[in-house]
């Protein structure tokens, strides 16, 4: 079970938490990004609308593409507007990963603010059940 350790009940306003050694139950709307140990809550997963409107997977994708490239297609936001981004192309397909674009993570800048949380869209899924 990925939720071994609970977070902390603390919250910034980009939607992300502390992560602290506390044994508690799994928040079920939660990632942990591995390599920050921290949780971010997912506020929206994406679908498919048969209208061109907000959180259709095609919509987000072409208002978004200049900002995250196109080896990545956003699936989801947090609270704060970071997108939870599946991998396309290369090594990486079919991966997703959280795009901290507030800079939220104390390591996170211009360079690097990408970072890895699931192998697939099935494992995300299965950690947010």
């Amino acid at each position: 079970m990925p939720f071994q350790n609970a977070t902390a009940r603390t919250q910034s306003a980009s939607g992300t938490r502390a992560r602290s050694p506390v044994q508690a139950e799994p928040i079920h709307n939660e990632v942990v990004i591995p390599r920050v140990n921290e949780a971010i809550l997912v506020d929206l997963l994406y679908g498919i609308s048969s209208t061109r409107q907000p959180a259709d997977l095609e919509t987000e994708f072409s208002e978004t593409q200049s900002e995250v490239g196109e080896n990545y297609v956003p699936i989801g936001h947090d609270q704060g507007g970071n997108y939870f981004l599946l991998a396309l192309k290369g090594a990486d397909a079919g991966k997703v990963y959280y795009w901290d674009a507030s800079r939220a993570f104390d390591i996170s800048s211009d360079r690097q603010n990408t970072y890895f949380i699931c192998n697939s869209i099935d494992e995300l899924l299965s950690i947010l059940k």
